[in-house]
């Protein structure tokens, strides 16, 4: 073999691979022959692609066979497990609300009643007759007055309520009506009394008064009419996806008379002020804070004045629907082998669902591409074409066409079997 036509020759110690020449040296030694096989076998190793490098230096990763991809090349490129996302249709939601008054309504009452009350006073005793009577919410009484009776008198009379002369009641006095300081009022229990002037030194004499009815009255206003609640219903995909709302409402009132009014959605104060009488209001960008998950309440409250609310709407705007995004990488060996072997290589992107009932559509899109998903399975595999994938970076992004549950998205390279 050594005198064939191409053989390793030394020249000078050079190793030279060529047609040997006169004088060259041929290698016989065995130290020599193991240093070529060891030199070929190194730049064999450097020159190869680095998957079939690690796969001889290592003994994993992708092995061949006669025919490319070996038996048992198995790749993951993407799993993860998207959970719940919603899909809504509509840009908002609208909630009708019932049209309602809003008014308080004053009226005369009468607070109490008594009858047949006597005093006296002479320079030896003194009888002074009084009645008491209770008043428990004085923010709503206004314009206290007391309407009397006289059977009988004798010399002037004090009319005291709480301590405080309101009248001088002169003799011949038959019937009156007395107007009482409201801050003359007590919460609690209050007491008038008719007082008559002493005598002094004057012992033959007498003052005294016989009153035969006395009647306390007062405007009493009914405020229960100036609050209005009513409750709306926000779902799942609505309060996951809200970005604001907005409120409008037609509102009849009285300028001078209307007073202020409070609107709230769950207690969170929304507007505080007089609306404009005979106009739309608009109360725009209501914080997606306000608002809960399932029921919600929203109140009117006015401090006074007269209003009719209608033509109500509460409105929610919805976000942009946000779909799920993922990033993945390709190697180039992988790269390689799925484009150049497709034929051995099955591509799949597999898609796991909460059940087997309910129908699911979406789309995933690969690097542009469009991949439909259209099924009631639970596991859903379609095949994945290899130019959609780019060696590198990809992204996957899935649009669901209806809210639904994602488990799991895996895509995955493995030889057919």
């Amino acid at each position: 073999m050594l005198k064939k036509l191409f053989k390793f020759c030394t020249k000078k110690g050079v190793l030279m691979f060529r047609k040997c020449k006169k004088g060259a040296e041929v290698p016989s030694s065995p130290a020599t022959i193991f240093g070529i096989i060891t030199l070929l076998v190194v730049m064999y190793v450097i020159l190869i692609p680095p998957s079939f490098r690690e796969e001889l230096l290592n003994g994993n990763g992708t092995t061949w066979d006669e025919n490319g991809v070996s038996s048992d090349y198995k790749v993951t490129f993407f799993s993860e497990e998207p959970g719940y996302w919603s899909y809504l249709s509509y840009k908002n939601f609208e909630h009708d609300l019932n049209s309602f008054n809003l008014l308080s309504r004053t009226e005369a009452s009468e607070l109490f009643i008594a009858n047949q009350i006597s005093s006296k006073y002479t320079a030896f005793s003194k009888n002074t007759g009084s009645f008491k009577f209770t008043v428990s919410n004085i923010g709503t009484l206004d314009n206290f007055f007391i309407n009397y009776k006289i059977s009988s008198q004798n010399g002037p009379v004090s009319l005291i309520v709480n301590g405080n002369t309101v009248k001088e009641i002169t003799p011949n006095t038959r019937e009156d009506v007395v107007s009482i300081n409201k801050k003359y009022i007590n919460v609690g229990e209050n007491e008038i009394e008719f007082v008559p002037k002493n005598v002094g030194f004057e012992f033959w004499s007498y003052n005294s008064i016989v009153v035969s009815q006395a009647k306390v009255f007062a405007d009493v206003t009914d405020y229960s009419n100036l609050e209005n609640s009513q409750s709306f219903w926000v779902s799942e995909d609505e309060f996951k996806n809200l970005e604001d709302g907005y409120l409008r409402f037609f509102v009849d009132c009285e300028v001078a008379s209307a007073g202020k009014v409070d609107i709230s959605i769950n207690d969170n104060k929304v507007f505080s002020g007089i609306p404009d009488c005979g106009i739309l209001n608009v109360i725009n960008h209501i914080s997606p804070n306000f608002f809960n998950q399932g029921e919600n309440e929203i109140s009117f409250k006015a401090k006074d004045g007269r209003f009719i609310f209608d033509t109500l709407m509460l409105e929610t705007n919805l976000k942009d629907n946000i779909y799920p995004t993922y990033f993945f990488d390709v190697s180039d060996d992988d790269y390689y082998v799925i484009n150049n072997f497709d034929d051995e290589v099955d591509l799949n992107m597999t898609f796991t669902f909460i059940n087997n009932q309910d129908y699911k559509e979406l789309q995933a899109v690969l690097n542009g591409h469009t991949i439909s998903v259209n099924t009631r399975d639970r596991t859903y595999i379609i095949e994945v074409n290899p130019i959609d994938i780019l060696e590198g970076t990809n992204v996957l992004e899935l649009r669901p066409k209806d809210s639904m549950t994602i488990v799991k998205v895996e895509l995955k390279a493995a030889e057919s079997n």
